[in-house]
């Protein structure tokens, strides 16, 4: 008999400011700067007949990632506003 079971526990943050410029009423240009932070920790366990294995692995890891984006705004009713953004990092 084999039983298997893997258990994951993710924390992660997101976090992030940009400044931008309208090069037109509707097209802005900007620049901006993320910080990503994730920690993962991985439970496995893996039962064949009387054999036990258990594994376990933990991940940390963190970055700033700057980035320059272009966006459109397409109007919607008076003073709401949608708009689509291109990021690139």
């Amino acid at each position: 008999m084999t039983t298997n079971q893997i258990v994951s526990q993710i924390k992660e943050l997101n976090a992030g400011t940009a400044v931008g410029c309208f090069m037109t009423d509707r097209l802005v240009v900007g620049v901006g700067l993320d910080y990503y932070w994730a920690k993962e920790s991985r439970n496995a366990t893996v039962m064949i007949n009387m054999f036990l294995q258990h594994g376990v692995m933990e991940t940390k890891s963190n970055a700033f990632l700057p980035n320059i984006y272009l966006g459109y705004y397409y109007p919607v009713m008076n003073k709401l506003y949608a708009n689509a953004n291109l990021k690139l990092s």
